[in-house]
C-alpha cells in the first residue's frame, strides 16, 4: 500500500465554514436563526436528492483516482 499525503486540512475547513455561517447569521434573532437553519437544511436535502446515488466504494474509488492524478503532476 502506498502512503498518501494529506491534501487538505479537515479541521481548518470546518473552522472556515463555521466562520462563514457565523458571519451570515450575525445579529439574527433565535427565530430567524431557526428559519435560516431550516432553509439551509431544505436546500441541502434538495441538492443531495438531485445528485446521482453512489456507493461509498464508488465515491472512495473516485477520490483515490483524483488523488493519484494530483500526485503524478
Amino acid at each position: 500500500m502506498v502512503a498518501k499525503s494529506k491534501t487538505f486540512d479537515c479541521v481548518a475547513m470546518k473552522h472556515e465554514i463555521q466562520e462563514r455561517i457565523a458571519q451570515r447569521t450575525q445579529g439574527m434573532t433565535p427565530a430567524q436563526l431557526m428559519e435560516f437553519t431550516r432553509r439551509e437544511a431544505e436546500a441541502f436535502r434538495a441538492e443531495s436528492a438531485a445528485r446521482p446515488k453512489r456507493t461509498f466504494s464508488e465515491i472512495f474509488a473516485e477520490f483515490d483516482r483524483e488523488q493519484e492524478s494530483r500526485l503524478k503532476v
